[in-house]
């Protein structure tokens, strides 16, 4: 467990630390939708062992600066989706909902949230975010978080897979301290 990752609560949500017992919720609201992964770096996962198996890779990040967060309904403190971010000169932030749960605002809850995060309790000036050029519910969200759109590229460092290349759209957040 990770003592750096706090939880974090929204009206309607609960952003904390994810768990082994998270693994069937994942794979079912989001790891294993085609839908999700069609505005992501990854392919979908064929089972819940791969969902932790990927949280623990991210988890190994931590040290150097990566917060990752699962977004739950606090109704029944089930992940729906998550949210990052990387702690450096260079923030950038991330997030992803299951299908079943988007335009239900939960996106912009925890977007919102977090950006809230990362003014008062860290002390950062810009944070920064991209979404694919299709997928324009993100940028939606980006804005409705107080996001600014700053400029379209064509991206070819890709975490995942390097020799993928994808328009994206930047937004970017000026955090006011």
């Amino acid at each position: 467990m990770n003592t750096k990752i706090p939880t974090v609560n929204t009206e309607r949500l609960i952003l904390r630390e994810f768990k082994e017992a998270d693994s069937p919720c994942m794979h079912k609201n989001w790891f294993s939708d085609i839908e999700c992964s069609k505005y992501t770096n990854m392919k979908p996962m064929s089972d819940d062992e791969g969902c932790w198996k990927f949280i623990n890779f991210m988890e190994t990040l931590y040290d150097e600066g990566l917060f990752l967060w699962a977004i739950c309904l606090k109704e029944n403190n089930e992940p729906i989706g998550m949210i990052c971010f990387e702690l450096s000169d260079d923030t950038e932030i991330s997030f992803i909902v299951g299908s079943e749960f988007k335009n239900c605002g939960y996106a912009t809850e925890s977007l919102s949230a977090i950006l809230q995060f990362c003014t008062e309790k860290l002390d950062l000036k810009y944070v920064w975010g991209y979404h694919f050029a299709e997928n324009i519910s993100a940028g939606k969200v980006m804005k409705k978080a107080g996001m600014k759109y700053a400029r379209s590229e064509i991206s070819r460092n890709n975490f995942f897979d390097k020799d993928m290349t994808i328009d994206v759209y930047e937004y970017g957040e000026i955090c006011e301290v």
